[in-house]
């Protein structure tokens, strides 16, 4: 009977997070929407451990890439150049 009870409230507490990880990324994705379409479209390579955006993605002509902790940058990138053609806000 314990274990059931457990298993139900971890159940609960895994909807309730997706929930709040799902309205949060809709808001986030209002305020910043060029950094959602930088990150949405990126790939990550656990072989050699790096994140890139394919060629003709987004626009750009050329692929781009940087390792797993640079992702944030690369991403603050893309969506700076985004913004400056005025393809998003």
């Amino acid at each position: 009977m314990p274990l059931m009870v457990a298993s139900v409230a971890l159940a609960i507490k895994r909807a309730r997070d997706r929930r709040r990880f799902r309205r949060d990324f809709h808001e986030y994705s209002q305020v910043f929407p060029s950094r959602v379409a930088g990150w949405s479209t990126a790939y990550l390579c656990q072989r050699c451990h790096v994140a890139f955006i394919p060629a003709g993605s987004l626009g750009s002509p050329e692929a781009q890439a940087a390792p797993v902790p640079a992702f944030r940058a690369l991403v603050a990138t893309v969506a700076a150049d985004l913004r400056s053609r005025g393809l998003l806000t």
